[in-house]
């Protein structure tokens, strides 16, 4: 009697992984991509040069993918020996990232690293729920997508790192400028460095104000100082004066 495959050994990830294939396959089919020639409607087009002669096909290497946080990447393709059919990137597609230690690019059922660590966290790497695919066909199936872009813009007016492609903060675009446009950015920083004896000018203007400030203050705060002084000793005659004239009444009382 045969025996009768069991749903619950199969993989959920690999039956994704073939669905997804099955239907970006189908819809290449379906539309597909003539650059390379192909046939439409019964219309069969051959892609040709400006003279007229036939150009020699090509074949894609690569297959656009989103990993699970949203980058986008390009999975290599593996062709057959005659090369009429690839894998779909398939291999790239099983592969796996773990939620739990953050590790991705194993493609075991089971994160490698949770179970040599016994996580108490995910069971050591039993909960399935951890585990999700590490690519995507599609960008809208993106689990964890992040946010790679700020407000920042590059400082060269022409970079495409402008508006809604900026950057997070002003490191992340001193970094892009010395790696991307290290000669204008050097221009750049020598022509604010041009500019800086101004602005040294105006901050000594500055500190002298605030001395000036300063003195005026302790001068006033001096003349403040000699004013109480002179209005506690007031007091204090006063305060004299009258224990006197006490003393005075009293041996007045007596005499009487």
């Amino acid at each position: 009697m045969p025996r009768l495959l069991d749903e619950r050994t199969m993989d959920p990830i690999q039956i994704e992984v073939d669905q997804a294939i099955s239907a970006a396959d189908e819809a290449d089919d379906h539309v597909g991509d003539l650059s390379d020639g192909g046939s439409i409607g019964g219309v069969t087009i051959t892609p040709m040069d400006g003279s007229g002669r036939k150009l020699k096909e090509g074949r894609p290497t690569t297959r656009l993918g989103w990993m699970w946080n949203g980058t986008p990447s390009e999975m290599p393709l593996a062709w057959n020996p005659d090369g009429t059919r690839h894998d779909g990137a398939r291999h790239y597609l099983l592969k796996r990232h773990c939620t739990c230690c953050k590790i991705g690019g194993f493609l075991a059922r089971q994160c490698p690293a949770c179970v040599q660590s016994r996580c108490m966290t995910c069971r050591s790497g039993t909960d399935r729920s951890k585990v999700i695919p590490n690519f995507y066909l599609t960008e809208s199936d993106v689990p964890f997508p992040e946010q790679f872009y700020g407000s920042i813009n590059c400082f060269l007016e022409f970079c495409p790192r402008r508006d809604a492609k900026g950057f997070k903060s002003d490191t992340d675009m001193r970094l892009h400028a010395q790696s991307r446009h290290k000669k204008e950015y050097q221009a750049h920083l020598q022509s604010q460095l041009a500019g800086r004896p101004d602005e040294m000018m105006e901050l000594v203007y500055q500190m002298k104000e605030l001395q000036k400030q300063g003195e005026e203050l302790r001068r006033e705060n001096a003349e403040n100082r000699a004013f109480i002084k002179k209005i506690e000793e007031s007091e204090d005659k006063n305060a004299a004066m009258q224990g006197r004239m006490a003393r005075m009444r009293a041996a007045k009382r007596k005499k009487s």
